[in-house]
C-alpha cells in the first residue's frame, strides 16, 4: 500500500461540458533516481507548479543537497519545462502542498529531517518545514516547525486572516512549538505570519493515534480539517474501530464547532477533503470496511468518497474499486457540480476497466450524487500512480503522479514525476457572448460592484479563491449587484460569470 500520496491545492474550470479523459499531452521529469510528485497547481500565468520530492542528482535535477529533496518543476501551459528548484539539506526533505501567493511566488510545505542547507531552526528527528519562494523560486524565507518528537505536514493553506495555516500531526508532548498533544499522535495545526512568524498551535486527539492529513479555508472564516483517529475519547468520539475519517470544523482561531468520525470497523485513512459550493464538503481516502455506514467493498481497500453537508451529516458515501487493491489520493467538486477523484489502482473488475498492469494511475469523475460518470486508468506494466486531477480553465484537467515506464512517457531510472492534460470539450454559447460586465472598483477594499452593461437575465456569478474554493455565490441583478468582500484576506481572487459559458475577472482585495 501506497501511504504518502496527497494533494494540497483546489483548481477550477471556467467552462466545460464533458470530459472524455483523453489525453492531450504528458511529460516525465526527473533524474536517475526516485522523484515524486505529490501535488500540482495552476499558475497565474497559465502555466503549472509540480512539487514532490527527489532523490537524484541528474537529468532534470540540479542542486541536489542529499537525501531526498524538495523539488518544484515549473512549467508553461503545454508541460514545456520552464524551470526547477531543490530545497533542502543533507536528511530528507519531502514536499507534500503548495499554494501560490499574492506577490506571485509559493509556500511549499512538507517535511524535513535537515539541519543544514537550506534548512535552519529543526528542532530535532522530523519538523514539518515551510518554505517561502518568489515567482521565480528564488527561497525568501524558510521555518521548521516541530518540537523533539516526529512532525509530519498534511497541507498548508492561505489563512483567512492573512498569512497561512499548517495542518499536519505531532509526536511531540510540551516541547519545542508544541504544548498541548495528548499523547501518542495528535492533529497538530499551527498560524503563521506572512513571514512565517509562529501565532498560535493546537493539537486535537484522543490517548492513541491521530494523524492530519488536509485542511482548508472555509467561507464562514473558519476551517475544516481532516485525517484519520484511532482514538474514542478526549476530542474524538464516535470511533467505528480501528482508524475512522476524523473530520473537525473550527472557527478562525482553531475552536471547534463540530467534529466526526466517519467509518466502519476496519481501517479508513482521509487523503483530502474540501468545501463544496452547497457549504458542505467532500472527503476522500480509502476504505477497508463493509459495515455500520458503508454499504459496499469490492475487494482488499477501496476509494472512498464522502458527501456531507455544512454541519458534518452524511448525504451519500461510495466505495469505488474492485477487488485488488485501490486508493483515492486527491478528490475536489468540478463546476458541474459532479466530482473529479485521482489516485491508484491494482483492479481489473468491477468498476475499474483498461488496467494496464500492476498499478495505473485512476483517474474517476462522479456526478453530483456521486454515481460514475467515466472512469479510466493510465499506465503501463510498470507502477503508475496519481496525486492530484483538477480540472482546468478551457475543461479538461491537469493530473499530477509518478511513473517508472519508459513506455508512457520518456524515464529517467526509476520513478519520475508524471504530468498529464486530459481533453474537455466546451460548448460556448452565444449568451456569454453578450455579457458585457463592468466590476469597480478594481483594487477594492470591502466591496466590489458588478455593472451589466447589457443585461441578461438569469446569469449567475461566483467568487473564488485561489485554492478554487467558492467564498460566495449569487445571482447577477438587471443592472448592479453588489458582492461583499468583507473579512477576506488581501490577495487575489477570481469571480466567475455566466452558467455553461463563463467568463473570469481578477479581483485584487487591498485590505
Amino acid at each position: 500500500m501506497i501511504k504518502s500520496l496527497t494533494c494540497s491545492l483546489c483548481l477550477f474550470s471556467f467552462s466545460f461540458m464533458a470530459q472524455t479523459g483523453a489525453i492531450v499531452w504528458q511529460k516525465s521529469f526527473g533524474g536517475s533516481a526516485t522523484d515524486h510528485a505529490n501535488t500540482i497547481i495552476a499558475t497565474s500565468d497559465g502555466g503549472y507548479l509540480v512539487a514532490g520530492n527527489s532523490a537524484s542528482s541528474n537529468g532534470d535535477v540540479t542542486g541536489h543537497h542529499g537525501g531526498t529533496d524538495f523539488w518544484v518543476v515549473k512549467t508553461d501551459a503545454s508541460g514545456n519545462f520552464q524551470w526547477q528548484k531543490t530545497y533542502g539539506g543533507s536528511g530528507n526533505d519531502d514536499a507534500y502542498s503548495v499554494i501560490q501567493t499574492s506577490d506571485g511566488g509559493y509556500i511549499i510545505g512538507g517535511n524535513t529531517t535537515s539541519t543544514d542547507g537550506d534548512v535552519t531552526g529543526q528542532h530535532g528527528n522530523s519538523d514539518i518545514w515551510i518554505v517561502k519562494t518568489d515567482g521565480a523560486g528564488t527561497l525568501q524565507w524558510q521555518r521548521a516547525l516541530g518540537g523533539n518528537g516526529i512532525e509530519t505536514i498534511g497541507s498548508v493553506e492561505l489563512a483567512t486572516s492573512g498569512g497561512y495555516i499548517v495542518l499536519g500531526t505531532t509526536q511531540t508532548v510540551n516541547n519545542g512549538d508544541v504544548t498541548g498533544n495528548h499523547t501518542i499522535a495528535d492533529y497538530w495545526v499551527a498560524k503563521l505570519g506572512d513571514a512565517g512568524t509562529l501565532k498560535w498551535q493546537l493539537a486535537y486527539g484522543g490517548n492513541l493515534t491521530e494523524s492530519g492529513r488536509c485542511i482548508k479555508a472555509t467561507t464562514d472564516g473558519g476551517y475544516v480539517m481532516g485525517g484519520i483517529s484511532f482514538s474514542n475519547n478526549i476530542n474524538v468520539p464516535g470511533n467505528h474501530g480501528s482508524a475512522d475519517f476524523w473530520i473537525l470544523k473550527t472557527d478562525s482561531t482553531g475552536g471547534v464547532q463540530w467534529k466526526k468520525c466517519i467509518g466502519g470497523t476496519g481501517y479508513e485513512s482521509l487523503a483530502s477533503i474540501s468545501q463544496t459550493s452547497d457549504k458542505g464538503f467532500i472527503m476522500t481516502g480509502y476504505s477497508q470496511s463493509k459495515d455500520s455506514i458503508i454499504t459496499d467493498n469490492h475487494g482488499v481497500q477501496d476509494y472512498y468518497v464522502v458527501k456531507t453537508d455544512s454541519l458534518g451529516a452524511i448525504q451519500w458515501q461510495k466505495s469505488l474499486g474492485g477487488t485488488n487493491d485501490d486508493e483515492a489520493a486527491f478528490g475536489e467538486q468540478t463546476p458541474d457540480g459532479g466530482f473529479i477523484i485521482s489516485g491508484y489502482t491494482y483492479s481489473v473488475n468491477d468498476d475499474v476497466s483498461g488496467n494496464h498492469g500492476d498499478m495505473d494511475l485512476w483517474l474517476v469523475k462522479l456526478n453530483a450524487s456521486g454515481s460514475i460518470q467515466w472512469q479510466q486508468t493510465y499506465g503501463t506494466t510498470g507502477s503508475d500512480a496519481g496525486t492530484c486531477a483538477h480540472a482546468t480553465v478551457g475543461g479538461g484537467f491537469i493530473v499530477s503522479g509518478w511513473t517508472n515506464s519508459s513506455a508512457v512517457v520518456p524515464n529517467q531510472g526509476l520513478d519520475d514525476f508524471w504530468v498529464i492534460k486530459l481533453d474537455g470539450s466546451v460548448n460556448v454559447e452565444e449568451l456569454a457572448k453578450s455579457l458585457v460586465v463592468t466590476i469597480y472598483p478594481n483594487p477594492a477594499t470591502d466591496m466590489i460592484t458588478i455593472r451589466q452593461d447589457n443585461p441578461v437575465a438569469n446569469q449567475p456569478y461566483a467568487l473564488h479563491n485561489m485554492a478554487g474554493e467558492m467564498i460566495t455565490n449569487g445571482m447577477l441583478q438587471e443592472q448592479n449587484t453588489a458582492v461583499s468582500l468583507s473579512g477576506l484576506a488581501p490577495g487575489v481572487y477570481f469571480l466567475r460569470i455566466g452558467s455553461s459559458a463563463q467568463k473570469v475577472y481578477k479581483i485584487v482585495k487591498l485590505h
